[in-house]
C-alpha cells in the first residue's frame, strides 16, 4: 500500500509506501471519547484548553502539520492533564505513532476496532485489597478470590518474605520506604486477622523496647557461659552474617538457620549435597520464592569437602 499525491511542499516525495514498524502493542491504548471535543490547531489553541474534562481534538493548520515542537506541546500538555487526543486519518500516520510513544490515550473516529487477544497472567499472590479494582480500572480484566480463613496467618507470613525480598534487592531510598511501609501493612493485617488490637500490639512493642532495646546497635549475642573466677571481656569486634549460620545435624535432620540463606543472598545461596552422593542444590530466596537449582557437580569436586563454601554440607544418606 502507498500513499499517493503526497503535496510536493512536504519534501518527502509524491508517493510514500507504509509498513508495520514493529510487533509490540502500543505503549497507549485508543480510548473512548468521554468529554467534549476542543479543536486545537494551533499553539495558542492550548492555553484556552478547558482542563480537564476536555477532549484535544487535533486539527493542525497546515503550517503545523509536521511542525514536530507542535506536536510535543500537544504531548506535553495531555500528558500533564491526563486528557486523550481525537485525530483524524491512520494510525499508519507519524501523530499517532508519536502520541503512542508518548503514552498518550489515542481516540481515531471512524476507525475500525481491533483488539489484541489478551494475554492471560498467572500471579496467585496475595494482594492489597484494592489491587484487584485499580487494574479493572486501568481496563483490564482481573480475577480474584478470597483466602480462607484459617490459611491467612500463613499466607501473611509468606507474604512478609515477599516484601522482605523486594527490600533486600533494592538500594533506591524511597522503594526502601515503601518496601517497609509494606512490610507494616502486612504486619498490621496479620493483627487484623487475629482480631488483635494494633494500639495493643504497639504498647507491647513500646513495653518490650523499654525492657530490652530495640535493634539500633546491631547487637549480636554470640555465645552465654556461667560465671567463672576469670575476668571473662565482652566481644565488641565485628561480626559478618555468615559467621551467625551455624549449621547443626541430627540423626537424619540438618537444621539450616535463616541467616545462612540471606547470608548469600541474591548470589548462590545454600549448597546440600546427599552425603556420599554426587547430587548437589542450591537453595537460596529469589524474587520472594524459594529458588532450588540443580548443581552439575563431579565426584572428584566433592572428595576434597568443598562444594561451594562454609554453607556446603553433608546430608543424610
Amino acid at each position: 500500500m502507498w500513499f499517493c499525491g503526497v503535496p510536493q511542499e512536504y519534501g518527502i516525495g509524491r508517493n510514500v509506501p507504509w509498513y508495520r514498524a514493529r510487533e509490540t502493542a502500543d505503549a497507549a491504548p485508543r480510548v473512548e471519547s468521554k468529554y467534549k471535543d476542543f479543536t486545537v490547531s494551533r499553539p495558542d489553541d492550548l492555553s484556552d484548553l478547558p482542563i480537564p474534562y476536555c477532549t484535544i481534538r487535533l486539527l493542525p493548520s497546515v503550517e503545523y502539520i509536521r511542525d514536530e515542537s507542535f506536536l510535543d506541546k500537544v504531548i506535553d500538555v495531555a500528558k500533564a492533564n491526563r486528557v486523550p487526543v481525537k485525530i483524524e486519518g491512520s494510525v499508519l500516520g507519524h501523530i499517532y505513532y508519536r502520541l503512542c510513544q508518548a503514552g498518550v490515550g489515542v481516540i481515531i473516529p471512524r476507525q475500525a476496532k481491533y483488539r489484541k487477544a489478551p494475554e492471560k497472567k498467572i500471579f496467585g499472590k496475595i494482594v492489597r485489597d484494592r489491587i484487584p479494582e485499580n487494574i479493572r480500572k486501568g481496563g483490564e480484566e482481573a480475577v480474584e478470590a478470597t483466602l480462607r480463613r484459617e490459611d491467612i496467618d500463613f499466607g501473611l507470613g509468606a507474604k512478609l518474605i515477599e516484601e522482605l525480598d523486594e527490600f533486600l534487592t533494592t538500594d533506591d531510598a524511597n522503594e526502601r520506604k515503601a518496601e517497609l511501609a509494606d512490610m507494616l501493612e502486612v504486619i498490621m493485617g496479620l493483627a487484623a486477622a487475629n482480631s488483635i488490637s494494633w494500639s495493643e500490639v504497639i504498647s507491647i512493642a513500646e513495653a518490650k523496647r523499654e525492657k530490652s532495646g530495640g535493634f539500633e546497635r546491631r547487637r549480636v549475642l554470640m555465645e552465654t557461659s556461667l560465671p567463672s573466677s576469670r575476668e571473662v571481656s565482652e566481644r565488641r569486634d565485628l561480626v559478618s552474617l555468615s559467621e551467625l549460620s551455624h549449621i547443626s545435624h541430627s540423626d537424619r535432620t540438618s537444621s539450616i538457620p535463616f541467616y545462612s540463606v540471606l547470608a548469600r543472598y541474591n548470589r548462590n545461596g545454600v549448597s546440600l549435597r546427599l552425603k556420599n552422593s554426587s547430587a548437589v542444590i542450591r537453595v537460596g530466596l529469589k524474587n520472594g520464592r524459594l529458588l532450588v537449582t540443580e548443581e552439575k557437580t563431579t565426584r572428584d569436586h566433592l572428595e576434597d569437602g568443598s562444594v561451594d563454601d562454609q554453607f556446603s554440607l553433608p546430608l543424610f544418606d
